[in-house]
């Protein structure tokens, strides 16, 4: 911004605004990236899931006798149903019965150093998480 020097005056240097952008608090790598493009159609929905990984993705904390459905922890990776919380809150909603939206998916993620806080590495739908479990079941696993 410049302003208007007074007669005989030199005109003042434009302010430059030096602040960092902040970083990204969750970062998507291509696989992710793809597996949303592929699985999830409405692209409403889509953003709607990256909207709710920046405000809810956390450290999750093992657990031995948690209830791992909508989140939970093995190793380093961790996944958390894409919704948010003020859906997870609602005691009477059913997902089940729900059209599509971002309680139908889990991201799986951990934790990251820079330049983001989570580091997403994969999305499945609840039906692929669903299938993978009756195979298991199947094979006797």
């Amino acid at each position: 911004m410049t302003t208007i020097p007074r007669a005989g005056q030199p005109p003042t240097p434009p302010v430059r605004d030096t602040r960092k952008a902040e970083a990204p608090r969750v970062r998507w790598t291509p696989e992710p990236e793809s597996d949303l493009l592929r699985l999830v159609d409405d692209p409403g929905v889509r953003a709607e899931l990256k909207r709710n990984a920046d405000v809810t993705l956390h450290v999750i904390s093992p657990s031995a006798d948690g209830d791992r459905r909508s989140e939970g922890i093995e190793g380093e990776a961790m996944w958390r149903r894409g919704w948010d919380y003020e859906t997870e809150r609602r005691k009477s909603w059913l997902p089940d019965l729900a059209d599509d939206g971002p309680w139908n998916y889990v991201l799986f993620f951990r934790s990251a150093v820079v330049p983001a806080r989570f580091l997403v590495l994969a999305v499945r739908s609840r039906l692929q998480i669903g299938e993978r479990i009756w195979e298991q079941i199947q094979d006797g696993s």
